[in-house]
């Protein structure tokens, strides 16, 4: 083989296993990610969603006292920082059930975790199968043995305010 063909394909092979590499990469776990905890004076609430959610394919969007905060993913969580206060936590859905919201009063320093949940039990007319999506804030040993094994999907200040 020529010397520059020989030099061009090693090149092309390594170009393409760098980029087969990179596109291996990994979202870090909750766990893996460095997470500072919330501001003085602030609060924190973690959104989170199974890997074993039947609707797992489906990204419903989270709202905190009716502003969307994020979609919740199968198998991540993210956290919003946000003023102390009460804040009524809610996902999208398709069809209206009772229990499908959560109001949570945070304190400067605390925390609370929201567990975004799926009913995929419903009939539409058509005959096909909806999911109805349900926010239930969980205990802080809930969430905090089930976060850490979650895709890190994120955090950030919540610009709302409480109700």
């Amino acid at each position: 083989m020529h010397k520059p063909l020989a030099r061009c394909l090693s090149i092309a092979a390594a170009a393409m296993l760098g980029l087969l590499i990179a596109g291996c990469s990994q979202t870090p776990t909750v766990a893996e990610s460095k997470i500072l905890p919330p501001a003085l004076q602030q609060a924190r609430i973690w959104v989170y969603r199974g890997i074993e959610a039947p609707g797992a394919v489906l990204t419903p969007i989270v709202r905190f006292n009716g502003s969307p905060v994020g979609e919740a993913a199968g198998g991540s969580a993210f956290y919003r920082d946000v003023e102390p206060g009460t804040y009524h936590v809610d996902v999208q859905s398709t069809y209206a059930d009772l229990g499908q919201s959560s109001i949570i009063a945070l304190g400067p320093g605390q925390v609370a975790y929201v567990r975004i949940e799926d009913l995929d039990n419903w009939a539409n007319g058509l005959g096909r199968m909806e999911t109805t999506f349900y926010a239930r804030e969980v205990s802080l040993d809930t969430g905090r043995s089930q976060v850490p094994a979650l895709k890190f999907a994120g955090g950030s200040d919540f610009t709302g305010t409480p109700k």
